[in-house]
């Protein structure tokens, strides 16, 4: 069985700016993130061997942001050198992996966990296993018995499956669009109901309220009075869109973007499915581009970059 990793690649380019943002060729051109994505990359071949690699990418402001612009991630502030960081993975995608003949997925107003979660869905498929790279907790209801999370930290990268989440916060994959909705998430702007903790929301959830129907059943409303949870039945309007935000797609048409930029989702996608090997690579000029940036000591000598599948 063929095993694939999906890099969440502008959440691993945003780790490598702050770890490696005052790293600059002699020139004074930010090599930061070119330096730290390429040793991710790197490390990832030496940890998980004869894995393949497809990378996923933002492009735009999101279909969700269009949709819900007062509410979907508006709380999230900007980077002041968030240009150094798009420009630094542009070089990379252009001058490394695409000079390697790696597979990318990136279209306009689709966000990478979208692409993530649409290759992840083809492969499984295909009968291959799936590991994704991030730190973002969204994935966390892709995860299965062919689903893991590669979620990277300070002291390196830990293997996460459905064991790690239901011990961290007593709810499975299955459920943790539902927990999330009820306990929200600032990072994505989506506010929770006061008071309501991974705790409290895993202990509704397992009374059997559903985050998903848009009304609250008879059942559902008695409960909640019995438990004097009356903020969730005041805010239920906000607990479903939640939900709704948080859930990512298994289709193409499921995203709201136009009819074009479906067809070449869909194409790249599939694209990534059907091979997710790499494609012809260019030797010369991808050492020629390590030389452009200061890196070839680095990683000239390093042959693991011809060894990834």
């Amino acid at each position: 069985m063929k095993k694939v990793i999906l890099i969440d690649s502008m959440h691993l380019g945003s780790r490598c700016y702050f770890a490696y943002k005052n790293l600059m060729t002699e020139e004074g051109e930010p090599s930061g993130v070119i330096h730290g994505f390429l040793s991710n990359i790197l490390s990832l071949t030496r940890k998980f061997e004869h894995c393949s690699m497809v990378f996923c990418w933002d492009q735009g402001d999101s279909w969700r942001k269009k949709l819900f612009p007062t509410v979907y991630k508006v709380n999230r502030g900007t980077w002041d050198n968030k240009d150094i960081v798009l420009n630094q993975l542009s070089t990379v995608k252009r001058d490394f992996l695409d000079v390697m003949g790696f597979k990318s997925v990136q279209v306009e107003s689709v966000e990478a966990d979208d692409c993530i979660s649409l290759v992840t869905s083809g492969l499984l498929d295909k009968g291959a296993e799936v590991l994704i790279y991030s730190g973002d907790r969204d994935f966390h209801q892709l995860i299965s018995d062919r689903v893991k999370i590669i979620r990277p930290t300070k002291q390196g990268s830990v293997l996460v499956d459905e064991e790690v989440i239901r011990k961290e916060y007593s709810v499975g994959p299955k459920d943790w669009v539902k927990l999330r909705s009820l306990w929200g998430d600032a990072s994505d702007g989506l506010k929770g109901v006061d008071g309501i903790g991974p705790k409290t929301a895993a202990g509704l959830i397992a009374l059997g309220l559903d985050p998903s129907k848009e009304e609250l059943t008879k059942a559902e409303h008695a409960n909640l009075l019995r438990l004097r949870m009356d903020k969730v039945r005041t805010h239920w309007s906000s607990v479903h869109l939640n939900y709704r935000l948080s859930l990512l797609p298994k289709t193409v048409e499921e995203i709201a973007i136009d009819q074009e930029q479906k067809l070449e989702l869909e194409r790249q996608v599939k694209r990534a499915v059907v091979s997710p090997k790499r494609g012809t690579e260019n030797g010369s000029l991808f050492v020629a581009n390590l030389a452009r940036y200061e890196l070839a000591s680095v990683f000239d000598n390093r042959r693991k970059f011809w060894d990834i599948p």
